[in-house]
């Protein structure tokens, strides 16, 4: 019998740019270390984990791009979708500025982005 717990994974709808939609999906495209293709899902969890680890120092602000966004689902992991909730009323306190969850999204992706593909930069 197995007794391992696997965490409930949650369903949230984020808009991101189609731009980045394409760059996630070119990334997912490359296989693994074991040869396995990623999922465009699995590389934005990443990239929420990668970013939520910064400390504040280096933690790019969050910013929504003013460019037209798409609706994207992404499942995660309660925690980690806490995590990112968390994030945006810490920056919100900071800047004494509206900070959506969509925004740290959206960061988290642009800086996930710009380490996958060195040179990186969306055309808007």
């Amino acid at each position: 019998m197995n007794t391992e717990t696997k965490e409930k994974l949650v369903t949230s709808l984020f808009q991101i740019p189609e731009d980045y939609r394409a760059a996630l999906a070119k990334i997912a495209a490359q296989p693994d270390a074991e040869g396995n293709k990623l999922s465009i899902n699995t590389c934005i969890v990443d990239a929420l984990e990668r970013y939520l680890e910064l400390t504040d120092g280096t933690q790019p602000q969050p910013v929504l791009p003013k460019v037209p966004l798409r609706a994207f689902t992404v499942r995660t992991s309660s925690a980690v979708k806490q995590k990112v909730s968390h994030c945006a009323a810490t920056w919100q306190l900071k800047t004494a500025m509206p900070v959506s969850m969509n925004a740290v999204v959206n960061t988290a992706i642009l800086t996930y982005l710009r380490k996958q593909i060195p040179g990186y930069q969306p055309p808007f």
